[in-house]
């Protein structure tokens, strides 16, 4: 997950990654799961961890996207295309296409 100062720790991940786990077990109705069912506590928890992990790779992809848009909207400002057609193409505000040229 991509914060503000940039990715996520895997600390953060793990909690996430709990979070989603209590969650589940809340919509499941299971109260104390280390009673009630271990092994589906068990691939609960896998699938969890699993999401989380998945879930860090499409921010990463997303993080790569965003830096390769950007890329392209300064290479198309450096080659005189004025900043509104840019928004026009990118399908953004202009003055978000300025923000991007003047980072």
């Amino acid at each position: 997950m991509a914060t503000r100062g940039g990715l996520e720790s895997s600390a953060s991940r793990e909690v996430h990654a709990n979070r989603l786990a209590e969650i589940a077990r809340t919509i499941l109705g299971i109260a104390r799961p280390e009673r009630q069912a271990p092994e589906a506590r068990k691939r609960l928890m896998a699938f969890a961890k699993d999401h989380a992990k998945r879930e860090d790779k499409l921010e990463q992809q997303a993080e790569r996207l965003r830096a390769k848009r950007d890329q392209a909207i300064r290479a198309a400002h450096r080659d005189g295309l004025p900043m509104k057609a840019i928004a026009q193409v990118m399908d953004m505000s202009h003055q978000r296409v300025s923000q991007i040229v003047r980072s």
